[in-house]
């Protein structure tokens, strides 16, 4: 399975580029929602480190790279 890709979420109006959340593509395990889609196994999609961290720890993405 390919790594996690790091992706820079663009900052929110008014927040400088410089403080925007890195995002991290995980490619899902399981079914899940997100951003109010209903996703199937295989569908890749883009998450905070933490949302990550949760999601592998329910054994929705995998991931091996540590956390950045």
């Amino acid at each position: 399975m390919p790594k996690d890709e790091i992706v820079t979420a663009p900052a929110a109006a008014g927040e400088p580029a410089e403080r925007s959340v890195p995002r991290f593509e995980v490619e899902l395990l399981k079914p899940h929602s997100h951003a109010g889609q209903d996703l199937l196994p295989g569908a890749k999609i883009k998450i905070t480190a933490e949302q990550r961290t949760w999601l592998k720890s329910l054994g929705v993405v995998a991931g091996e790279t540590p956390e950045k």
